[in-house]
């Protein structure tokens, strides 16, 4: 019911399908932009604290797992590494700052054993009902001591704004489901997963943040 009146604030058709599995191109190509995030604001101060504590010496590779255009690309070439974007619409990283693109699932990466010192990921647990499942695949490709930064939406946040609308050739509205998942099973998912917990950040969202 939360989503249905979402959909409907934003002037939306009142019938959409809630969309598990959509072909990722379709979904990029035809994304319904109800407006300017303020959440990637939000998240852009801890993330770049948390990649800057790598030392420089440790700096190779970098995995930047559902890159979409590649908005972190550029920071992460700064720190002096480099970068491989994965996503799983090749039409979502044409632009990508990176030329190293490859087309792939998080819960299946394609990319090599222990190869990755950094891996991020940027707004992209959300989209998986396991998050185990994810993160064995990053602690997989990550080299020892490498680094795994996520961020992703507050439980309560999906609850409320957890959309991710595209119009369908048909003209009705569907929607890229977002999984709610507590603080708690980001904590437990880790540890299954055998990556080491270093620092949690919650961001606080202030009537300022939100009207910005």
């Amino acid at each position: 019911a939360e989503r249905e009146a979402i959909f409907l604030r934003l002037g939306l058709a009142q019938e959409w399908e809630p969309v598990e599995s959509v072909p990722p191109s379709v979904a990029y190509n035809n994304r319904v932009e109800p407006g300017v995030n303020p959440l990637v604001a939000l998240e852009e101060l801890p993330v770049r604290v948390l990649l800057a504590e790598l030392p420089a010496s440790d700096r190779g590779a970098a995995l930047d797992v559902g890159s979409g255009h590649g908005r972190w690309v550029p920071h992460l070439q700064e720190l002096g590494f480099e970068v491989t974007a994965v996503d799983v619409a090749r039409a979502a990283m044409r632009d990508s700052p990176t030329t190293r693109r490859v087309v792939g699932d998080g819960r299946r990466l394609p990319i090599a054993d222990c190869t990755q010192a950094v891996v991020l990921l940027s707004f992209v647990l959300t989209h998986f009902p396991n998050l185990r499942e994810a993160l064995e695949e990053v602690a997989r490709v990550l080299v020892p001591g490498g680094l795994c930064v996520t961020a992703d939406m507050h439980a309560r946040t999906v609850e409320l704004f957890g959309v991710e609308p595209y119009r369908q050739r048909s003209g009705r509205v569907g929607a890229v489901v977002d999984y709610v998942h507590e603080v708690g099973e980001y904590w437990d998912a880790c540890r299954g997963a055998g990556l080491d917990l270093h620092a949690l950040v919650e961001v606080p969202w202030t009537e300022e943040s939100a009207a910005e």
